[in-house]
């Protein structure tokens, strides 16, 4: 069957036949900085030439087993003529107390071969308890990350969970009851009961019979509600609301009275919203 497929024969990975976006050329200039082509001739039973047709290429993931090998290949020799040394130091020594014609120069230069292998085969002992160590802790902190990046990942969606629940649907007003789906809006209209210069169209709600001015009013002007009248003094507003709920004052002043008197008719509304009067103190 017939292979239609462009493979990019040239492009793949000679030790494991993958393709990826990071490779090295084995026979170019960095793959020679990194002695790929010795160490590959050293660990690996196969031969890797410039002429021959199969691909030049080598993997990040290949390049890494290679230098982990040849390192493991190295530290094998190096532990192998260590003991070679100190076994055949011992095996003279053992030779030399066998013989009795043994000449006392020759016995020193056995004893010395001896401590000089000793002391060689410590220093390797303790060379390779150092990296089994530094290896060791890489791991222990290496695995540590891991658990604290999934604990933390954890947390996170708990938090968000929580949040979630937490977080409530709707935003009520407390003081007018209007709700909101967003908490900016929410606190954003809460501040309004605080800012004096507001209109109150927030009041309109606990007093259905009171009458929404015509148009918002800047803070030094002041409109009744029950007669519709606006004033510019502050002083001459306040009296003007006080003949709406004295009955005394509405016939001196020539006004009828219009609406249900006390603290529900529209003109003090108007004054609890803007928090000019007390509504304990109103008259009935």
């Amino acid at each position: 069957m017939a292979m239609n497929e462009d493979l990019n024969f040239a492009e793949l990975c000679r030790f494991c036949s993958l393709k990826s976006n990071h490779q090295l050329q084995i026979f170019d200039k960095e793959g020679e900085q990194r002695q790929l082509p010795f160490k590959i001739r050293s660990c690996i039973p196969t031969v890797v030439t410039k002429e021959d047709a199969l691909p030049k290429n080598i993997c990040q993931r290949c390049i890494y087993k290679l230098d982990m090998f040849y390192e493991f290949r190295l530290n094998c020799i190096s532990t192998e003529t260590v003991l070679k040394n100190y076994a055949d130091s011992i095996k003279n020594i053992d030779k030399d107390k066998m013989s009795n014609g043994g000449q006392q120069q020759q016995r020193s230069t056995y004893v010395e071969s001896h401590a000089i292998a000793h002391a060689a085969l410590q220093q390797h002992m303790a060379q390779q308890a150092a990296q089994a160590s530094d290896q060791q802790q890489q791991q222990q902190q290496q695995q540590q990350q891991q658990a604290q990046q999934q604990q933390q990942q954890q947390t996170s969606r708990q938090d968000s969970i929580h949040k979630l629940k937490e977080e409530p649907v709707s935003w009520t007003c407390e003081l007018c009851g209007r709700m909101f789906a967003l908490r900016e809006e929410w606190a954003q209209h809460a501040r309004s009961h605080l800012d004096a210069s507001a209109p109150p169209q927030h009041a309109a709600p606990y007093f259905p019979g009171s009458a929404p001015p015509p148009q918002s009013y800047p803070s030094d002007r002041h409109f009744c509600l029950m007669c519709r009248t606006d004033f510019t003094d502050k002083a001459e507003f306040l009296f003007h609301i006080r003949t709406h709920c004295d009955p005394h004052a509405q016939s001196s002043a020539g006004q009828p009275s219009s609406g249900k008197q006390g603290g529900g008719d529209a003109a003090t509304a108007e004054l609890i919203a803007r928090g000019l009067v007390d509504p304990s103190g109103l008259c009935s």
